[in-house]
């Protein structure tokens, strides 16, 4: 598997809001959601990196700086592409943001994720994190995030 990444660009946001969009919601939805949330050449705290397999792109992760929950990062999103899935990719992609998080000075992160997701959950435990709130899960040290 020869999975190259990147940080996203405002062309990159049609195909990141194809994958979410095949989970829930519209592509015209995540298409606003991404682009409002898509780092600007002058801001800082906020990242969205994108897994690429060739030209195609097969996932993506996003992350940024919080202090909710005491917390100095929060997972917003990750996705990988159906045909891409079971190639273990999803644990790639938490250790690409952990490490930005870590370049940040970030230590302890959280993720939103509902108690019935049982595949995310599964993938944040085997990377680390631990229950933190019925409908959140942390890492208490972002470090765990890169050895996966």
């Amino acid at each position: 598997m020869a999975i190259a990444f990147r940080p996203a660009n405002a062309s990159d946001v049609p195909a990141l809001a194809a994958i979410r969009a095949a989970e829930w919601e519209t592509e015209a939805y995540w298409i606003r959601r991404i682009t409002a949330y898509l780092p600007q050449d002058d801001e800082q705290g906020r990242a969205i990196l994108i897994a690429e397999d060739g030209a195609t792109l097969v996932g993506f992760v996003a992350g940024h700086r919080t202090r909710r929950y005491g917390c100095d990062g929060e997972l917003e999103w990750i996705n990988v592409a159906r045909e891409s899935r079971g190639r273990g990719i999803g644990e790639i992609l938490l250790r690409e943001i952990g490490a930005w998080f870590v370049a940040q000075g970030a230590r302890r992160i959280c993720v939103d994720v509902n108690p019935d997701n049982v595949v995310a959950r599964r993938l944040y435990s085997r990377c680390g994190a631990k229950p933190f709130k019925p409908y959140w899960m942390i890492w208490e040290d972002a470090r765990a995030m890169i050895r996966g």
